[in-house]
């Protein structure tokens, strides 16, 4: 039986799945898509307790347990498999469930302490995390320290202070993590002049990989790269490595500098590569030149950077490069460690690494590829379509005006490994740009800058149909939660312009959204995003357009949707987004229910204004935190602006004009450039509805503030590029200047040279992080869409 069961185990480590430990051991289970069951798991008059083993030792673990729960008939549930344990443990299902790859139904008063203590004594050989939130009775077992179970509370550390291992202060904290923090110190060693220095924290057993290495591994390895390049390549002294009950410790000297994130996205200061004058290219050459070179040293040591990101330098006050957190490095002539220590990060990562090949000097070449386009657009490796050969250099041209430098860095992501170009070939181009005079074109072409009508058009159609992959193809989940803000998206821009296709996809969708009761519950937010109001308009939206019927049960939602009134007054989930989708829907369907609601609203808005004609909210909300749009008084004064075109009437214009006037008297240079471009936003559509030119005047002075041609890695509408974007739309449509059209005309080209290909004819963005799949109005796709839309309205024959 034990050969068998030795047998079945290394199975499992080829297949990564347990449930061959339960077949072979004839127990049956059922299966979701990331447990196996066996029995009836309920928590109801049970002791739950959790079982925490690292991934390489799972199998021998149920090995020896599951006898054990069979022959006492306890129920229990596993990890599917050893990539949903990496999951687990690793924290991609949130933190309070690290550590639980074992759930196991004790039932109380039937021996439970004898069972435990059996348990206990077999989990005492094995390693694993602790449990976030849970109490530990012994071994690897843990219980919930909450009373239905759930273990929903998660491990706080409190602020670390006094003295630790003797020798450091702890100061303060850089970074708090479930897996280990990152501190700052004095070191006090005896004779030695006290020295600020980092501590970095490894938690026992928080990380592990199929080879049962953990986090002490990777730390002493970290020490031994820094002891061996110390007398080489500029990086942080490692003091010491020491261990405590529950972690390991590395303690370095620290560097005061920035990271190369920081020190780039100071100099750009919101601009292009076109932008920079030649001595803020040079600048930028010269410290591209120092990590090349610092890495040349690195493999001529025998070491491969395997993580080469912006965050991994730091530059200091005289612009002294260093580099830092080598622990994912390898060491190509010992082929140590082997496997190599963990993945990069994503964006930075050879696809050849993301399948964790051996590596090769060539994963670097495609790191610093990646790094190379961060200092020449200030933006991302993962905005552009690296993936298709050809348009990654006509994308990457577009921002730097160099084909030699465009053409170098697409030959840096070439799929096949060595045809990509060596790091000296890398150098000596780089070297050869910086010598010239005048280094690429200077400024924005503004005639290729206009697009044409019919290509606008086109671009519009591919983007909705990555919309529509996305939407119905990749993530039902999160499209279905997006569905009101993309009713909104059409709501804004009119239902027509969309395709019939695009109905039709959604339909179905949007049908069981809203046939889902609980998107109508009570204890629904009443406010416009995620709401109940963001419902009424995915409800109107399908009544519109003929996607349902008009019933009687429809309209009775619809009315219900508005029925009580958000604690909130601003635009994301207050009065204000409220009283907006009132009136989008009243302007199509003037009832008598919607004029009352909007009446009310209106009315609470103009009361909870303060004398100042400020609207503070929450407490302790800050002056600039009120520039916000969806959660400060722009969209508070946008929001009675539509309710007075709907309803005019003094109160609501007098509301207006104290806002503004408060928006006025604390408008500073401190603001965000998206704070700023939508309290112009404000002032505009203020302007338009009263007919003072004074607000006209106040908007474009505030306009000429931002940067001509902005670039920034946040695309979405609520702060990033989409919605500066939109701004500038609504400038020149209010205004008929055409320096708002060209500043539009720029945005929808950095939309255009950073599309993704989803599919044949499809694409879609990365938003404000790595996800392709955000289909939300405010953050999403649907944002971009809705900018998108409005710019082609400045086109219009």
């Amino acid at each position: 039986m034990e050969t068998t069961l030795n047998a079945t185990h290394k199975k499992v480590i080829t297949n990564e799945d347990y449930s061959l430990v339960l077949d072979k051991m004839g127990v049956d289970y059922t299966s979701d898509h990331l447990f196996l069951a066996v029995g009836q798991p309920s928590i109801s008059g049970m002791l739950v307790v959790y079982a925490s083993v690292i991934r390489n030792q799972i199998a021998d673990f149920l090995v020896e347990v599951v006898p054990v729960l069979t022959a006492n008939n306890i129920s229990f549930r596993i990890v599917k498999d050893r990539q949903t344990a990496k999951q687990v443990l690793s924290g991609i299902y949130g933190v309070d469930n690290i550590g639980k790859i074992m759930t196991i139904y004790i039932p109380v008063g039937e021996n439970e302490s004898g069972i435990l203590q059996e348990l206990i004594g077999i989990s005492k050989n094995y390693k694993g995390p602790a449990v976030p939130g849970c109490l530990p009775l012994g071994g690897l077992l843990y219980i919930s320290n909450s009373v239905n179970g759930n273990g929903t509370d998660v491990i706080t550390r409190a602020n670390r202070q006094g003295f630790l291992n003797h020798t450091y202060l702890i100061t303060g904290t850089l970074k708090k993590h479930i897996k280990g923090d990152v501190l700052t110190a004095l070191y006090l060693k005896k004779f030695y002049i006290p020295a600020k220095c980092v501590i970095k924290e490894g938690v026992h057993y928080m990380w592990s990989d199929d080879a049962g290495r953990d986090i002490t591994d990777r730390l002493l390895w970290q020490q031994k790269i820094h002891q061996d390049l110390a007398e080489r390549v500029n990086t942080p002294k490692i003091l010491e490595v020491f261990e405590t009950a529950d972690s390991t410790w590395l303690t370095m000297e620290f560097i005061k500098g920035k990271t190369l994130t920081e020190f780039i996205n100071t100099l750009y200061s919101g601009r292009t590569w076109l932008q920079l004058d030649i001595n803020e290219r040079k600048k930028l050459l010269v410290l591209l030149l120092k990590v090349i070179e610092a890495i040349e040293i690195l493999h001529s040591e025998g070491y491969l950077h395997r993580d080469i990101t912006p965050e991994n330098f730091l530059v200091t006050k005289t612009e002294k490069l260093y580099m830092i957190d080598l622990e994912l490095a390898y060491h190509e002539k010992l082929m140590y460690p082997l496997p190599a220590f963990g993945l990069g990060t994503p964006g930075y990562m050879s696809p050849e690494q993301q399948q964790n090949k051996i590596p090769t000097v060539k994963e670097d070449i495609y790191s610093l590829g990646a790094l190379m386009i961060v200092f020449f657009t200030n933006l991302p490796p993962y905005k552009f379509e690296l993936k298709t050969p050809g348009l990654a250099e006509i994308q990457l041209h577009y921002f730097i005006g160099d084909y030699m430098i465009s053409g170098l860095l697409e030959a840096c992501f070439f799929e096949e490994p060595m045809e990509r170009p060596s790091l000296d070939t890398i150098k000596q181009i780089i070297r050869k740009f910086k010598g010239q005079t005048d280094p690429a074109i200077t400024g924005i072409d503004e005639v290729a800058l206009v697009p044409e009508r019919s290509a606008i058009t086109a671009f519009i159609d591919t983007a909705l149909q990555g919309m529509i992959y996305s939407f119905c193809g990749r993530n039902k989940c999160i499209a279905i939660s997006a569905l009101p803000e993309m009713a909104y998206l059409f709501y804004l821009t009119g239902a027509n312009y969309t395709a019939n296709q695009m109905h039709q996809y959604i339909s179905s969708f949007l049908l069981e959204h809203i046939e889902n009761h609980k998107n109508f519950q009570p204890n629904k937010s009443p406010g416009l995003v995620n709401g109940l109001a963001g419902n009424a308009l995915a409800l109107h939206y399908g009544m519109l357009t003929g996607l349902f019927s008009i019933t009687a049960e429809n309209l009775t939602r619809l009315t219900y949707c508005f029925y009580s009134l958000s604690d909130g007054l601003f635009l994301r989930s207050g009065i204000a987004g409220q009283a907006l989708a009132a009136c989008l829907i009243f302007n199509n369907d003037p009832t008598a229910y919607l004029k009352d609601r909007i009446m009310s609203y209106l009315n609470v808005l103009v009361t909870a204004q303060l004398r100042d004609g400020s609207w503070s909210g929450d407490t302790g909300i800050t002056d600039q935190q009120l520039f916000g749009l969806t959660d400060g008084m722009p969209g508070i004064i946008m929001a009675l602006i539509q309710c007075d075109r709907v309803l005019p009437g003094n109160e609501a214009k007098y509301a207006i004009e104290k806002g503004l006037l408060w928006l006025k008297r604390n408008f500073n240079q401190r603001l965000m450039i998206n704070e700023v471009a939508f309290t112009a936003l404000t002032f505009l559509h203020a302007y338009e509805h009263l007919k003072i030119k004074e607000y006209k005047e106040i908007a474009e002075k505030m306009l000429w503030k931002c940067p001509a041609y902005a670039v920034s890695a946040n695309y979405n509408l609520e702060t990033g590029m989409a919605g500066i974007g939109l701004v500038y739309t609504e400038a020149a449509r209010i205004t008929q200047h055409q320096e708002w059209k060209r500043r539009a005309c720029w945005i929808y080209r950095l939309f255009e040279n950073t599309a993704i290909n989803v599919e044949d004819k499809k694409i879609s963005w990365h938003t404000s992080s790595t996800d392709p799949d955000d289909l939300s109005l405010l953050t999403g796709i649907s944002g971009i869409i809705y900018f998108l839309l409005q710019f082609k309205t400045l086109f219009n024959e």
